[in-house]
């Protein structure tokens, strides 16, 4: 499994930190490590944002 930083997939994604944290809130992306404070990693990143 890749996993990335919550900083890489919005770089990538062209979606905000905060959008990002709703998807996750909601279940719709999931983190690798719960627990961890700012070294968040997610196990998929959603497709990149149509600008």
């Amino acid at each position: 499994m890749h996993l990335i930083s919550l900083n890489t997939a919005a770089a990538l994604t062209g979606l905000t930190k905060r959008t990002l944290w709703r998807y996750i809130e909601s279940g719709r992306l999931t983190v690798a490590n719960p627990t961890a404070s700012r070294r968040n990693r997610l196990k998929e990143s959603p497709p990149p944002s149509r600008m």
